[in-house]
């Protein structure tokens, strides 16, 4: 991560520290996972919209944001973004061995997520334009698409508007590969989601294997600091709770 693109906005529009605290109320579960997680604003070029990622200089987890993307999202879709954020550390989806070809691994994972987030949460947040939600059709952009890649992407965009909520990760991605075997002519380059998972493939086996340890200690944490409070797991659903520990 490029230190010299990172910056601290005066304007409060583009900080999520007001939106921290909502979610502390809301899903005190995610507030808690954010307190092991670094986070500060970036420059547009270093990151476009914003994601999470482990930074090797710091030995922590990160998230990083654009404000000026931030800023145009909602407080619905913000708290969505957080928790979409979160849950890409709760479910380790930071050090996985990355599913290749890592465009449909990552909208595998934006699936997986986005379901559960549709699905129970979807009374207190929203997502940010752009996310990839089974069952409903993605925009796509095919003006400077190939005869091939529009057909392509239109057989793309109707199997996740028809994809069933709540699966795996896995399941996603098979059945999305599978599609992209039947057109071996074209690569998948639509757009990937609204959050990037920048540096995710650079992490070693060495360091993975340490990392999983440390994320089961981060989520311990929060979940005994839910535990700890009569509110504390917020709207999560009980069978979530059971998922993630």
């Amino acid at each position: 991560m490029d230190e010299s693109l990172a910056i601290n906005p005066n304007d409060t529009n583009g900080d999520l520290s007001k939106d921290v605290m909502k979610l502390l109320n809301t899903f005190p579960f995610y507030a808690h996972i954010m307190r092991y997680v670094r986070r500060y604003p970036v420059d547009e070029k270093r990151c476009p919209t914003a994601g999470v990622s482990f930074n090797e200089m710091y030995d922590d987890f990160t998230m990083v944001w654009n404000p000026l993307w931030i800023k145009d999202l909602n407080e619905k879709q913000r708290l969505g973004l957080l928790v979409h954020e979160m849950s890409h550390i709760v479910y380790r989806h930071v050090i996985e061995r990355r599913l290749e070809p890592h465009a449909l691994g990552n909208i595998a994972m934006d699936l997986a997520i986005n379901s559960i987030i549709e699905t129970y949460y979807c009374a207190s947040v929203e997502l940010p334009e752009g996310g990839y939600v089974p069952g409903k059709r993605p925009q796509l952009d095919l003006a400077k698409c190939s005869d091939e890649e529009k057909a392509y992407l239109m057989e793309f965009a109707d199997m996740i508007e028809h994809f069933p909520p709540l699966m795996p990760t896995e399941f996603y991605f098979y059945q999305m590969l599978d599609l992209q075997k039947k057109h071996p002519n074209v690569s998948h380059n639509g757009t990937v989601g609204f959050d990037s998972h920048d540096g995710w493939d650079k992490i070693s086996p060495e360091q993975r294997a340490r990392l999983e340890g440390k994320i089961k200690a981060i989520v311990r944490r929060a979940a005994n600091d839910a535990n700890a409070t009569s509110n504390g797991w917020g709207n999560m659903p009980a069978e979530l709770r059971e998922e993630i520990l």
